[in-house]
């Protein structure tokens, strides 16, 4: 007779949620049901569905999907990372009697105006019977679920830019990136309700509730909410039997939805015939700029005894930034720097014999408004909340008040939108007259793509980092990475290379402070970004190398660094691929192809070639998609090292070639593998691969894109 689960962990029926782990601890013997067992009564959702059914059937019905986390990755919740936007909640929540705030999980590709009814209706429903709704959230399914599908030409980070943009005029629904980004593989959407519950209870009020919204296609969902939890499902077409079927388990937490109009409720599917992916070019775009003020930013650092260290040092930091940015833009982009004190001259020469009021950090006018831009902290940041005084200065009017009146020149470094100008302009008195507009970027009389000053990037100096508004009202200043900044909005950065760029751009600042003071403490640094890391719990004691340690770990997230191929890397590659192929498994008559193996192919459009180190900088695998004619490209040099084999590497590195490949408009994919990669073998023909060529040694695959 099978155990019934709970048995399996030495428990019996009348077991708590909280004690399952440590039961799994003290098993001897963790068998696969065992930790099946484990994963679905440590869930306190599913944990109630087992307990009364007793049927694994009605689990995966359900919803539940066992994840490969052990014993010892338990807690990736990461709560105290900032990544779940705030910014459209409803202020003053603590005058809500009963705050709650609505979330729906799915691969929303895309969303559409369907999604935004279902939560409108949720919304409406929670409202009249006595909940405050504050705001609510779109979680985007992991990649590596959504990735599976036919349809998916995208990637998590482009689904999650098209979805804020989609959503910035709403005035309460957001996207909550953390399931798709910020762990390593798919989970079940119970811990996304309970993190975000968790998240919104330790950052806005300790009363919040979540309720989960769904369709009635997954409404046998309703199962985990008996005892937990409170959720709204909205029927669908075609699944009205299995709904009203559903309804009979009804309790005061459950809200079933029906007699809607389901023309209002399309599905993504539908919608996705009439969505085409954007393809981005950068021809002709302009020139990418980078600020370089210097020590000037650094002068919290000076010492008596160090300057010339730092001023290597910042020369190492700008060196790296620069090829990390055009690696970013596939080195398709010009990246130029200007030199500040160059930038100043210019200016003081053209605006010496006139009147000048100044919005620069670093250019000293008649008179100098000391402003910022405000915005929130982990949010879209496509334009900020509104204009105030520098952090540590007046107000704006309080400023504006000590300017006499006459005609002046209004001085700033640059202006996309030309928003911020407007709005100085319409803050001066009437007899303040702006009789020209003078940009410091300008200067160099050229094409500009963005601009960005290089201080924002190095953490803890001087008016570093752009300025946020914190979950509790504070203002401070974060540097301009994840998972405080939207780096595609406010530093033009693709969306599928922020996190990567914030990756590297952490290490680079680790390795900054490594040389300049390894013990350098966060007491050290400057004001804000003091305030910044005190909010989410550092200590003043911390150093800034543990700091950057700890972000680079909580970014990477155990999924590593992916980064395509450049002549710097290829004797690594050459000596991983010879690990792989020779060492592991045999082909010592691959030794001289191997050690002259060109990938001069690869530096083409047409091809791609992708390394994965690991949080050591090691290579762990290597892939190629080698273009044979118009119509197909060839799979190559797909390796992973033996103990990375089941960390989803490769899914990864795969899906990443299907999608390059469909961008290419190539129709089919070829591959030759050997009876020793029999591990490989059956990795390809679950994804479609079937054999067309075949002989002793080689086997030739072939997949339709």
């Amino acid at each position: 007779m099978v155990k019934l689960l709970w048995e399996e962990l030495k428990l019996d029926k009348n077991f708590k949620y909280i004690d399952v782990d440590v039961a799994y601890k003290n098993l001897k013997n963790k068998t696969p049901r065992a930790t099946f067992a484990w994963k679905v009564l440590r869930d306190k959702y599913y944990s109630e569905v087992y307990r009364e059914y007793k049927d694994e059937d009605l689990l995966i019905k359900a919803g539940f999907v066992p994840d490969p986390f052990t014993l010892e990755e338990i807690d990736y919740y990461n709560i105290d990372l900032l990544t779940t936007p705030f910014d459209k909640l409803k202020e003053n929540v603590n005058n809500k009697k009963n705050p709650i705030v609505l979330l729906s999980t799915g691969g929303f590709y895309p969303i559409h105006d369907g999604h935004i009814k279902m939560m409108e209706e949720a919304k409406k429903v929670l409202s009249e019977d006595g909940y405050d709704v504050i705001g609510g959230y779109l979680s985007l399914s992991h990649d590596d679920y959504i990735s599976t599908k036919p349809y998916y030409i995208s990637d998590q980070y482009e689904r999650i830019n098209e979805g804020r943009e989609y959503l910035k005029n709403n005035d309460w629904l957001m996207i909550d990136p953390w399931e798709s980004i910020y762990v390593r593989t798919p989970i079940n959407f119970t811990d996304v309700i309970e993190r975000l519950q968790k998240y919104l209870q330790k950052y806005i009020d300790k009363r919040i509730k979540v309720a989960y919204i769904f369709g009635g296609d997954n409404v046998e969902f309703m199962y985990c909410f008996k005892k937990n939890g409170i959720a709204v499902c909205l029927n669908r077409d075609g699944y009205d039997e299995l709904f009203v079927k559903t309804m009979k388990i009804k309790n005061d937490n459950m809200y079933f939805i029906d007699n809607l109009n389901s023309s209002s409720f399309l599905s993504s599917r539908y919608i996705r015939k009439k969505h085409s992916k954007k393809i981005i070019s950068y021809k002709d775009v302009g020139n990418y700029l980078i600020r370089n003020e210097s020590l000037l930013p650094l002068s919290n650092l000076i010492r008596e005894d160090n300057k010339e260290l730092l001023q290597q040092l910042q020369e190492e930091f700008l060196n790296k930034f620069m090829r990390l940015l055009s690696n970013c833009f596939d080195n398709k982009i010009f990246i130029k720097v200007i030199n500040m004190e160059f930038q100043l001259k210019d200016a003081y020469d053209y605006l010496q014999k006139q009147n000048t009021i100044n919005l620069d950090s670093y250019f000293r006018g008649t008179y100098n408004l000391e402003v910022s831009r405000l915005f929130n902290v982990s949010s879209y940041q496509d334009k900020y909340i509104k204009l105030i005084g520098r952090l540590g200065h007046e107000t704006i009017e309080e400023q504006v008040k000590k300017i006499k009146d006459g005609s002046y020149v209004l001085v700033d470094d640059d202006s996309v939108t030309g928003r911020t100008l407007n709005s100085i302009k319409e803050k001066l008195p009437t007899d303040v007259v702006i009789n020209e507009t003078y940009l410091l970027a300008n200067s160099i009389n050229e094409k500009v793509f963005d601009v960005v000053d290089l201080r924002d990037f190095i953490i803890g100096t001087t008016n570093s980092g752009l300025v946020v508004k914190l979950p509790n009202g504070l203002y401070t200043r974060a540097p301009y990475v994840m998972p405080y900044i939207n780096l595609t909005t406010r530093a033009s950065i693709p969306p599928s290379r922020e996190r990567d760029f914030s990756i590297a751009v952490w290490q680079m600042n680790k390795e900054f402070y490594q040389k300049y003071d390894k013990n350098f403490k966060l007491k050290n640094a400057d004001s804000n970004f003091i305030t910044l890391m005190n909010y989410i719990g550092f200590n003043s004691e911390d150093t800034i190398v543990d700091i950057c340690e700890w972000h680079i770990n909580k970014l990477s997230n155990d999924r590593f660094r992916v980064v395509s191929y450049t002549d710097e890397l290829r004797n690594e590659i050459v000596d991983f691929l010879k690990s792989v192929a020779i060492d592991e498994f045999g082909f010592n008559e691959w030794k001289d192809y191997l050690e002259n193996k060109s990938f001069e192919p690869y530096k083409k459009d047409s091809s791609k070639f992708l390394v994965v180190f690991d949080n050591e900088n090691n290579i762990i695998a290597t892939i190629g998609g080698l273009k044979v004619d118009d119509e197909t490209i060839k799979l190559n040099s797909f390796y992973v090292k033996k103990d990375y084999r089941y960390h989803k590497i490769g899914t990864k590195l795969y899906n990443e070639i299907i999608k390059f490949s469909k961008d290419k408009n190539y129709e089919y994919m070829i591959l030759c593998t050997y009876d020793r990669y029999d591990i490989a073998t059956k990795f390809y023909q679950k994804r479609g691969f079937r054999i067309y060529k075949n002989d002793e040694l080689e086997r030739w695959y072939k997949k339709e894109l």
